[in-house]
C-alpha cells in the first residue's frame, strides 16, 4: 500500500520490511455456528505491527548493503504489514473461498486494517516526526487515501503526515506459514486436504502415513469427521 504521491519510493528486498498477522488466530469459536473474527484483535495486531515495522526501519538502515538504499530507507520508511492464514479462517468460519460472504469478510479485514495502518502511522508521525519524503498535499489527494481514511485520519494527516510512505504489503508467506503452522499462505486458498508421507526407518521398513493439513485436522477432530469423504463443501483448494 504505497500512498505516497508524486515520486515513488524505490521498494525493494532492502528497503522494505515485511511482516504478516496470522489471521487464522482471530477465530473466535471456530468451527462452530456461533464462530465470529475478533476485529479488536486485529486493530490490536495492526497498529502492534506497525509500530514494530518502523523500529525495525531505523534498525536496518545502515545494514543496507547500498547508498541508494540506505537513502531510500531513511527517506521513505517504508513498511509492509501483511497477513496469512486466510484459508485457515475462512474454513474456521465455515465460509467456501471466493463465495460471496467470504469476500465480504476479506472486505472487512482489509478495511480495517488500513484504517488502522494510516492511523498508527499518524499516531507515529506526531510522536517521532513524519517520513522526510513526506508530501501532505499529495498523500491526502490520492485516491486511495480519499477512498479509504476517515474524516479523523484525513484530518490527522493534514497536521502531522504520515511516518511510513507505505504500510501494508499482502506478500507471499510460504516459509512463514509453515512457522506459524497455517495450512495456508497468504491470500491463497488451501492448497490440499491431505498428502502422504513415507519414513523409511522409524520401523526398518517403509511405512505410508496420511498427514492432513493443520487446519483439517482441527476440524475433523472439532466436528467428529473420520474421513476426507465426510468432509464440507466449504473446505476447498486450489
Amino acid at each position: 500500500m504505497n500512498i505516497q504521491g508524486g515520486e515513488q519510493p524505490l521498494i525493494n528486498g532492502g528497503s522494505c520490511n515485511l511482516a504478516s498477522i496470522n489471521l487464522s488466530k482471530l477465530a473466535v469459536n471456530p468451527f462452530t455456528d456461533k464462530a465470529y473474527v475478533d476485529f479488536d484483535k486485529l486493530k490490536y495486531l495492526t497498529d502492534l505491527g506497525i509500530r514494530y515495522l518502523d523500529e525495525v526501519v531505523d534498525d536496518n538502515i545502515e545494514n543496507q548493503p547500498l547508498e541508494v538504499q540506505r537513502e531510500m530507507a531513511e527517506k521513505y520508511r517504508n513498511c509492509g504489514l501483511g497477513f496469512l492464514g486466510l484459508s485457515d479462517l475462512l474454513i474456521k468460519m465455515g465460509y467456501e473461498y471466493g463465495k460471496e460472504e467470504s469476500i465480504n469478510l476479506v472486505d472487512k479485514i482489509g478495511k480495517t486494517m488500513i484504517e488502522q495502518a494510516l492511523l498508527t502511522s499518524t499516531q507515529l508521525a506526531e510522536e517521532k516526526g513524519a517520513f522526510p519524503g513526506c508530501n501532505v498535499d499529495a498523500i491526502l489527494q490520492a485516491p486511495f487515501v480519499q477512498e479509504n481514511a476517515t474524516e479523523e485520519i484525513l484530518e490527522r494527516i493534514q497536521n502531522y503526515g504520515l511516518r511510513n510512505s507505505s504500510l501494508l504489503s499482502i506478500a507471499p508467506t510460504g516459509s512463514i506459514s509453515i512457522l506459524c503452522a497455517a495450512s495456508s499462505g497468504g491470500i491463497e486458498p488451501l492448497f490440499q486436504i491431505s498428502y502422504n508421507r513415507t519414513t523409511k526407518s522409524l520401523h526398518g521398513e517403509d511405512r505410508v502415513y496420511k498427514v492432513y493439513a493443520d487446519v483439517v485436522a482441527e476440524l475433523m477432530e472439532a466436528q467428529g469427521i473420520e474421513s476426507e469423504e465426510e468432509l464440507p463443501d466449504y473446505v476447498v483448494t486450489s
